[in-house]
């Protein structure tokens, strides 16, 4: 039985609802034996590091490939996983603190959960490094801002780096994994979310010329902060042709590499983006070319707003002074039509309805696809799925302090981090995930969340209901079968072997509240919403 978090909230459901039918490929665990290869290089490119003066190094890019050992299929969906960590490793090669916190690599306890989850499930998971370095202390907001930005800007090029390796990988060199390279989502935690929103919506050099992304120079001249013929294209590839390698000009006729092309004679598809934590960097950004995207925040996020606000880094230093998190970004896909896609599907599972339920105490109230959570007053974390060794980093002294621990200073953020409770937020941030990624990428399946199912045309009534319900059906669709759930998605009452134009519920002693009724007619199923007075 799968745990549903909401909050801090941990309960177990009585009723498995549609999507978590036991044995299930992609809903549930249904592999056993799991294989994982280490450190595959998908690529390699130029890490710049901001924080002090050193030339860039050119090193591989690298991934955990994830899959079920005992899952023969030919070719599987893949999900590719991108940590948190603010853009800055935990450690740097000499064990010294660079971002403080004890997260940031694809080997976070989070990252590792998740992808051998989804690959018990049938994915193949491939957790990615992507370039990091920025100064996020740098003297003024405006050079926080074209730094971040640069970091940012480099850690998409890598994501569309593999995203053409899985291509390559299945066209050139055997599908030794069993890649299916035209089913692909992502998923990004905290700064990993960044990229996720970054991968959904920028996908042209036009969108990063904004103002947003620009400055005056000492001459009066508008300059922005992402130059593709020092930097490349946004996809990675060269600029102005793929092939070509980028640099920039520290001084004058002195050229310094920053941008190799990977895998140019791939494109890379990407079918859905969802993040958990992270933010959007403009709206501006939005368009009909943009993909699907889901997500799911913190309200108390401290680090990246869950509407528009500011964004802060380390040393609480402002980077932007406004950014878009989920509360903003998610129905503005959905608003846009970019969305459209994902409700060729029904969603009456538990975490959908309890998704939906939490958005009742937002601005957003019954916004689809967004999965708000609320944590206990005073909380300043933003990542409560996230747990690590306390063995391992209370022996990391934090910011040089000797008697006081990287361990010590982020449990002062979290202090209830422990592996059960990360581990159910995982739980819950998986099963949110997973319909809405085989709806994106078209995934049949034989549950009764179906590819192109219709909705089903009934009116319910009165509402707000008194004491009876009365469910009408048009005569072609006879009702067949009704359900009523709670606003937690536990099923309270079952009426089913009916054929019936109309039929009447009593409310009997159900408390006042918030209630959904799921009818099904056929291939045909309607949910709506229920305020008992």
């Amino acid at each position: 039985m799968k745990e549903l978090l909401l909050a801090f909230l941990i309960f177990s459901c009585s009723t498995s609802l549609i999507a978590q039918i036991e044995g299930e490929e992609y809903f549930d665990e249904i592999y056993s034996e799991l294989n994982v290869t280490s450190d595959q290089v998908y690529g390699a490119n130029y890490w710049i590091n901001n924080l002090g003066i050193s030339p860039p190094l050119l090193r591989d890019l690298k991934m955990d490939i994830y899959q079920a050992s005992d899952n023969d299929s030919e070719s599987k969906p893949v999900i590719i996983v991108a940590h948190s960590g603010y853009f800055l490793p935990p450690l740097d090669d000499e064990q010294n603190t660079i971002s403080g916190r004890c997260t940031g690599t694809k080997t976070d306890s989070s990252v590792v959960e998740l992808c051998k989850r989804l690959a018990l499930r049938g994915f193949v998971a491939i957790a990615y490094d992507y370039r990091l370095g920025w100064n996020p202390l740098a003297n003024s907001k405006n050079e926080r801002a074209q730094l971040y930005t640069h970091i940012l800007y480099r850690s998409l090029q890598d994501t569309h780096t593999l995203l053409r390796w899985i291509q390559k990988s299945a066209n050139e060199e055997g599908n030794p994994y069993g890649l299916d390279p035209d089913k692909v989502a992502m998923i990004g935690e905290g700064s990993g979310g960044d990229i996720a929103y970054a991968a959904a919506a920028l996908n042209s050099i036009e969108k990063i010329q904004l103002d947003q992304f620009s400055y005056f120079n000492n001459e009066g001249n508008q300059l922005y902060y992402i130059d593709p013929k020092e930097l490349g294209n946004w996809d990675g590839k060269g600029y102005p042709e793929p092939s070509d390698t980028n640099a920039f000009e520290p001084f004058p006729e002195v050229f310094i590499d920053s941008n190799i092309p990977n895998h140019i004679e791939y494109n890379g598809e990407l079918d859905f983006a969802f993040a958990y934590g992270g933010a959007l960097l403009s709206t501006e950004w939005l368009d009909e070319s943009c993909i699907p995207m889901a997500a799911m925040q913190t309200i108390e996020d401290p680090f990246a707003p869950f509407y528009s606000d500011v964004t802060f880094s380390i040393s609480d230093q402002v980077v932007w002074d406004e950014v878009h998190g989920a509360g903003t970004a998610i129905p503005m896909f959905n608003a846009l039509g970019i969305n459209d896609i994902l409700d060729d599907r029904i969603y009456d599972d538990e975490y959908s309805l309890a998704a939906l339920n939490a958005t009742l105490e937002t601005e957003v109230a019954n916004e689809k696809h967004l999965f708000p959570f609320r944590l206990s007053a005073g909380s300043l974390s933003g990542s409560p799925w996230e747990w690590w060794s306390p063995a391992f980093w209370s022996d990391i002294p934090y910011a040089s302090q000797a008697n006081f621990s990287v361990h010590d200073f982020q449990l002062n953020a979290q202090p209830n981090m422990s592996a059960e409770r990360g581990i159910a937020y995982i739980d819950t941030v998986l099963n949110f995930f997973c319909p809405r990624a085989i709806a994106a990428m078209g995934i049949s399946t034989e549950t009764g969340i179906a590819v192109n199912v219709l909705d089903l045309n009934v009116r319910v009534s009165p509402n707000p209901v008194m004491q009876e319900i009365r469910i009408d059906a048009q005569a072609s669709d006879p009702i067949e079968s009704i359900q009523l759930f709670d606003m937690s998605g536990r099923l309270l009452r079952t009426i089913d072997n009916l054929d019936s134009g109309f039929v009447r519920m009593d409310r009997a002693n159900l408390q006042p509240g918030v209630y959904f009724i799921r009818v099904k007619s056929g291939d045909k199923v309607a949910v709506e919403k229920l305020l008992f007075s």
